[in-house]
């Protein structure tokens, strides 16, 4: 079974950063739909952590 971390989710953002190996990016999961949403966008999180909204980022056909 694969581990269901951020950095393999299809709601993280990997942070742009010098380090080869995103360790944080944004979770895109709660973006709000229209202005007058109260949700929250773009949370902080780190690449190896996990939450229950986890849906498994599919592989672009160029890795296979």
């Amino acid at each position: 079974m694969i581990e269901q971390r951020c950095e393999l989710c299809r709601y993280f953002s990997p942070a742009r950063t010098c380090i080869e190996k995103p360790t944080w990016g944004h979770c895109t999961w709660a973006i709000p739909t229209d202005a007058d949403s109260d949700g929250m966008a773009g949370l902080f999180t780190w690449a190896d952590d996990t939450c229950q909204h986890f849906v498994m980022r599919r592989e672009s056909a160029l890795h296979r």
